[in-house]
């Protein structure tokens, strides 16, 4: 097994600069790369779907229970994970009672959250084409100059009721571009069900539970598919992934197992490739240590 990773691997690096590294070194930076990117993306993608579904979840007759939507207002959602003091929630209505209706999020030049190590800036755009609360609507999610700790965010989200407390969100042309201009991109599908606080009108008690997959490419054009083995479980009064455990697949060789916990709200969890013993990790929304090295092998290269 070992000697297939390094045989199609070793290749792969041989065509960026990485002549000094031995096979092992190769194959290890590889499944570095993609299990740091594709954790960050996850992270990434999912904390913002949970943006959009705080302030556009419900129907319109409901709305007001969040916030009235008016230049200046700030929802709860963004009160609990510290942004209250830089985002801007506006809301445009073409006539009370139809659709679309477009709310848009504004997190201006920059705006970083006073709990989490997190800035975002640029606007995230929601065009809601029906009542959230009836089968079949959806909701269709762009980005305007849109960045996550300094990475240009881009892509189509389109979320839709599919009844029975469940929600489709498909993620088209998703994109993550570094500042240096490495680009990570993304498609994914999600299937979000309901599974508490359904019964009450305060968002943040509600759990869901994830399943789905996802496929791309990284920084150094590594290709990788994501399976839900077991589901995520994301409640909405913790900013991370809860429990679940996903399954990715690197140049559809090296099998990477990521475990997000037992359930308890924290950044920590557990990573397990190939048949090597499970190790715990701390999740991040910043790219580090690969933006670094991607930056630098194409700086020699150039």
């Amino acid at each position: 097994m070992k000697t297939t990773k390094i045989g199609i691997l070793a290749i792969a690096f041989l065509f960026i600069g990485l002549a000094g590294c031995n096979n092992d070194e190769m194959v290890d930076e590889a499944t570095q790369e993609v299990f740091d990117e594709t954790t960050f993306a996850e992270n990434t993608f999912e904390q913002l779907a949970s943006d959009i579904d705080e302030v556009s979840f419900s129907d319109i007759s409901a709305s007001a229970r969040l916030a009235e939507t008016t230049e200046g207002d700030k929802v709860r959602w963004f009160n609990r994970f510290g942004y209250s003091d830089c985002v801007t929630v506006t809301r445009e209505t073409p006539t009370e009672g139809e659709f679309p209706i477009i709310i848009t999020i504004d997190y201006g030049a920059g705006c970083g959250s006073s709990i989490w190590d997190v800035v975002k800036s640029g606007k995230v755009i929601i065009t809601i084409n029906g009542k959230m609360s009836e089968e079949g609507s959806d909701r269709v999610v762009t980005f305007e100059n849109f960045k996550v700790n300094g990475n240009l965010i881009e892509g189509e989200f389109t979320f839709t009721n599919l009844g029975n407390a469940s929600w489709s969100r498909v993620l088209a042309g998703g994109k993550i571009t570094t500042e240096d201009g490495g680009v990570i991109t993304r498609e994914s599908v999600r299937i979000r069900t309901r599974i508490e606080g359904g019964d009450t009108d305060d968002r943040s008690d509600d759990v869901f539970e994830i399943t789905g997959n996802a496929s791309g490419k990284t920084l150094e054009n590594n290709t990788y598919t994501m399976n839900i083995t077991e589901p995520l479980i994301r409640s909405l009064d913790c900013f991370w992934i809860t429990s679940g455990t996903i399954e990715k697949v690197i140049n559809e060789t090296t099998l990477i197992t990521i475990d997000f916990g037992d359930g308890e709200c924290d950044n920590i969890a557990t990573k397990q490739i190939g048949d090597e013993e499970p190790e715990e990790f701390e999740m991040n929304c910043r790219m580090k240590r690969w933006h670094w090295i991607w930056r630098h092998r194409h700086m020699n290269n150039n």
